[in-house]
C-alpha cells in the first residue's frame, strides 16, 4: 500500500504547492492556450504579450507563441 509523504513544516508545504508543472502542455503555446491556462480573455492575453518581460516568440510576421517552460518561470517570478 502506498503512503503519502507529508511535508515536515508549513514552509515546505507552501513550496510544494507553488511548484508548477506544465509538462502536459505543448512545448510552444498559442494565444488561445495561454488564455485558457491563465484564465484571462484573449484581449488580456494580447496585452500581456505586449508587456516587457513576458516570454514570447514571434514566428513570421504575425504569429506569436509562448514557450511553455519560460511561461512557467514567468509565473513563478510573479508569485515571488
Amino acid at each position: 500500500m502506498a503512503t503519502l509523504k507529508r511535508p515536515a513544516n508549513a514552509q515546505q508545504k507552501q513550496t510544494e504547492q507553488r511548484q508548477l508543472d506544465l509538462g502536459g502542455l505543448p512545448f510552444m503555446l498559442n494565444v488561445e492556450e495561454v488564455s485558457k491556462l491563465l484564465r484571462i480573455s484573449r484581449a488580456s492575453t494580447y496585452n500581456l504579450l505586449a508587456t516587457e518581460g513576458f516570454p514570447r516568440v514571434v514566428v513570421g510576421k504575425k504569429r506569436v507563441v509562448v514557450p511553455r517552460d519560460k511561461l512557467a518561470q514567468w509565473i513563478e517570478q510573479q508569485n515571488n
